[in-house]
């Protein structure tokens, strides 16, 4: 597009880079259009390059991830074309190499997280992620970025204001250069009491015009819920057989000091343990073992399994 500015006696053509005279030039006033021209270039040149659409390349602002979320906002706010998802390309973020959406989360567990970011019309890619528990508000664990992304954190405002700590997000350390991109980040799992987990990311597939106009903006929100888990019983002592004095296999018929018992029943190990065999120590045998213990005449029994 040609754009023109007009300064008293002369002419600047921004398609072309030049001054153009509209009346001759004299010894006497030649400096001072040289000067004003070079005004001009500095003018088209924050006219057409806006510091936001600069700005934008090493890193979305904070509260651009979309999603639905209290207070946080979408990359359309900056970037204009077209509403959010129509464009050519495509967003997704997997786990395992599957939907975000698919997982179910242990609590504690370290997870990596890839964005995936496509657009045939794309010159360059950027993008911003955050992870928040049900409230919308709150992180859920914590996010880490990964060697082409950075950590942003600020504190909560609007509905979120009242959330503590700071909030986090990761976004792009520098936009790539290319029509598709992919992200990892490390995100270790709150406790159950965060599911779901609302895991928002937003994209943008720039044109590489130079300014905000004619961006594909795309808006992904994945609901991620912990591993679900059976309520653990009280263990339970068998009425058949109950405690046997020996081994199971070589019963007695009278117990002795630092003798051996067999205690049979149900639920004594907590589900999912995998800590459920005891090897003697120089102590010992454990008096705990995978959340179970035995108390004899008040006293913490020995236990192997």
């Amino acid at each position: 597009m040609l754009r023109t500015a007009f300064l008293g006696c002369m002419t600047y053509d921004f398609s072309k880079g030049d001054c153009a005279q509209r009346r001759p030039l004299t010894a006497r006033n030649a400096y001072g259009i040289r000067y004003l021209c070079s005004a001009v270039v500095l003018a088209a040149l924050a006219v057409g390059y806006p510091s936001s659409a600069l700005a934008r390349s090493s890193g979305a602002p904070v509260r651009s991830s979309g999603g639905g979320l209290p207070d946080e906002l979408l990359c359309t706010r900056c970037h204009a074309g077209s509403d959010a998802n129509s464009g050519p390309g495509s967003l997704s973020m997997l786990i395992n190499d599957a939907s975000a959406s698919e997982y179910s989360y242990t609590p504690g567990e370290s997870i990596s997280i890839v964005v995936r970011v496509s657009d045939p019309n794309a010159a360059r890619i950027g993008f911003q992620m955050t992870a928040r528990a049900a409230d919308g508000c709150a992180n859920a664990g914590t996010i880490s970025p990964g060697p082409s992304s950075k950590l942003l954190e600020a504190a909560g405002t609007g509905p979120c204001a009242t959330s503590s700590g700071n909030i986090q997000w990761v976004t792009h350390r520098s936009a790539v250069n290319a029509n598709m991109a992919e992200f990892t980040i490390a995100w270790t799992a709150p406790d159950a009491a965060a599911s779901p987990v609302k895991l928002a990311v937003a994209a943008v597939a720039a044109n590489g015009n130079g300014n905000a106009g004619g961006d594909s903006v795309y808006s992904l929100l994945a609901e991620v819920a912990a591993v679900a888990t059976e309520p653990q019983e009280d263990p339970l002592i068998s009425s058949e057989q109950g405690v046997v004095l020996g081994d199971f296999y070589s019963k007695t018929e009278r117990g002795a000091p630092r003798g051996l018992a067999t205690v049979l029943g149900s639920d004594f190990v907590t589900r999912g343990s995998e800590n459920w065999h005891s090897f003697a120590g120089t102590d010992g045998f454990p008096t705990t073992l995978a959340g179970t213990c035995l108390s004899v005449n008040g006293v913490n029994a020995p236990l192997k399994h």
